[in-house]
């Protein structure tokens, strides 16, 4: 569960790249910011690492959960290209999943060390602190390479990362090598003529470390297959660097003057490897597309790699930066379609498997509206989809940014609140397992203020309808309390007070509504009901209507009061249309 939900957020924030520059994530380019801004906490957990690995062996849980953490991401990174991930995300991956590596073999050598000092194994001891010095010497490598990278925020501004704390940490973990180095001669000094290799990987074209002990001899040479090489002489030690140009196995010693006589150290056998390379690819429609890299992220030109589907190879050249495109054959069901690079005299072999399926139908989503110059408030907006007659999940985007989601029927009709001012408006489906992402239309709104003129004469509206009601209470007489000749004035009373009718009011607001929304005049109330449910004036609607539904489908003869307040919700209803929430 923990792995699937770090897969989750390592690609969405991997791919928040586009919401940072509010542009598709398929347009991300090299040097992607979010790229940056996801890497900027991994490398944290990574300085947590190198902080812990001085201290006791209960670090081991902490490097392994990193080690795990940045396979998973590498594999992610790999995997979820399809997406769009730049690729400074696959550079990045890689240095972190080898940095990871690296800080585990460390702490395997811390333990084995402690462990041969502790048995009096000071020859093996030696060995283990000449490979945990390799093992630094290569962190430093990642970090360099890690430094130079470069990332280009929306502005314009080039950021990279802070590896300042990396680099303490790292001087401070060769600072105890050297104090256990110290330990280690004060117990038991070199004593013959030696040299080792201190780098873990050795690999085509990258600097190779060699390490070794002089003992008070002299002029010291370093021959590597034969050809003589004068290494840094320091104290009583020797160090060398050295670029292997050719892969496979080379013969590395020593040599020194003992006085006059000639003394060779051991003979190391070292493996070149060739440079390891990296396949990201992925499914876009009816093509495989993707790029060859170097570990580093460097793009291989002009390689031909090996496109396996269904039982048939066939063969692509990448462009000039490393990028390919293959067309996948005729009708192609589900499967897995393999990539392959064989490898060359300089680069490694490598293959990625992908899984293609067939492309996804793509909905049609066309939005109209009546009117592009509209009131600010509310606005309606009508719309078809082509595809399917399923209810579906729609992303409502204003000026680019989400402003809700809702489902909607094949033939919908949308209610937008627009402000003053010029806005664009349109719909996303971000799709499902039958259908791909699709996007409406825009429409762009040129919104206006409502009149204050138009305000004033709903205001004037609102009063007239208040004194009609407040006429319609004082025509009614209070009920004598006794006496049987009151009869026949009382029904005058309520006569006079159903003058003031209900019913008539509520036909104004049915025919403003009608009007202001250009609504069918087949639209009944109980449809006005549920299209203005959530609309400012949706309240004083569902009073007026409940008012003259009482009187009109029932004959209820309304008291007074609840004449007064019908009018109310009817004057309510006509200025909210119009004013909105601002009353």
């Amino acid at each position: 569960m923990r792995k699937a939900l770090l897969a989750l957020m390592t690609i969405m924030l991997l791919l928040s790249s586009g919401m940072v520059y509010s542009e598709g994530f398929k347009t991300a380019k090299m040097g992607d910011y979010g790229v940056y801004l996801y890497f900027q906490g991994v490398l944290k957990e990574f300085n947590d690492v190198l902080g812990g690995l001085p201290g006791n062996e209960s670090t081991g849980y902490t490097v392994e959960d990193f080690v795990n953490q940045t396979a998973l991401i590498m594999n992610v990174v790999e995997e979820y290209s399809a997406f769009g991930i730049p690729r400074s995300s696959v550079t990045v991956a890689t240095q972190f999943d080898y940095l990871g590596k690296d800080a585990m073999a460390f702490y395997r050598d811390k333990i084995r060390f402690k462990g041969e000092m502790k048995a009096g194994e000071y020859i093996k001891a030696r060995n283990t602190l000449i490979e945990m010095k390799g093992i630094l010497n290569d962190m430093a490598g990642r970090v360099d390479t890690l430094s130079r990278m470069e990332f280009k925020e929306k502005n314009g501004t080039i950021v990279r990362f802070n590896l300042s704390e990396t680099v303490v940490r790292l001087d401070g973990l060769r600072s105890l090598v050297r104090e256990w180095e110290e330990v280690l001669n004060r117990l038991e000094g070199p004593k013959e003529f030696s040299i080792y290799l201190q780098t873990p990987r050795v690999i085509l074209n990258e600097s190779a470390s060699f390490y070794g002990y002089r003992l008070n001899l002299t002029n010291v040479t370093v021959f590597i297959d034969g050809a003589p090489y004068e290494p840094k002489v320091k104290g009583n030690s020797f160090y060398l660097n050295h670029t292997f140009t050719e892969p496979g196995i080379h013969v590395v010693y020593a040599v020194a003057l003992n006085g006059s006589a000639v003394v060779k150290s051991n003979v190391l056998t070292v493996r070149v490897r060739r440079i390891p390379t990296v396949i990201a690819a992925h499914q876009e429609g009816r093509y495989i597309t993707g790029v060859l890299m170097g570990y580093t992220g460097r793009g291989l030109p002009d390689e031909t790699l090996t496109i396996r589907v269904g039982g048939k190879n066939y063969s692509v050249e990448t462009s000039g930066s490393g990028n390919f495109s293959f067309s996948l054959p005729g009708s192609f069901k589900s499967c897995n379609v393999t990539v392959i690079f064989n490898g060359n005299g300089g680069y490694a072999p490598s293959a990625v498997a992908v899984a293609v399926r067939p492309p996804k139908k793509r909905l049609s989503i066309v939005i109209t509206s009546a009117s592009r110059d509209v009131k600010e408030g509310p606005v309606e907006i009508e719309g078809r989809i082509i595809g399917t007659k399923e209810m579906i999940p729609v992303e409502v985007y204003i000026d680019g940014n989400l402003s809700s989601v809702v489902g909607v029927a094949p033939n919908f009709t949308l209610t937008v609140t627009l402000e003053r001012g010029t806005h664009t408006v349109y719909l996303r489906f971000p799709g499902n397992e039958e259908f791909a992402e699709s996007t409406s239309n825009s429409l762009k709104f040129n919104v206006r203020a409502e009149s204050y003129t138009r305000r004033i004469a709903m205001l004037v509206a609102l009063l007239a309808l208040g004194a009609l009601g407040y006429w319609a209470m004082s025509r009614v007489k209070p009920k004598p309390k006794e006496g049987p000749s009151q009869t026949v004035p009382q029904k005058k009373a309520w006569e006079e007070a159903e003058t003031a009718d209900p019913v008539s009011a509520y036909r104004v607001v049915y025919r403003t509504l009608l009007r202001v929304y250009r609504l069918p005049r087949s639209t009944t109330p109980r449809e006005l009901l549920s299209r203005f449910k959530n609309a400012p004036f949706g309240k004083w609607l569902r009073e007026a209507t409940g008012f003259h539904e009482m009187v009109f489908y029932r004959g209820t003869k309304l008291r007074a009061r609840e004449v007064l307040r019908a009018l109310k919700a009817v004057a309510m209803t006509i200025v909210s249309i119009f004013v909105g929430d601002e009353l």
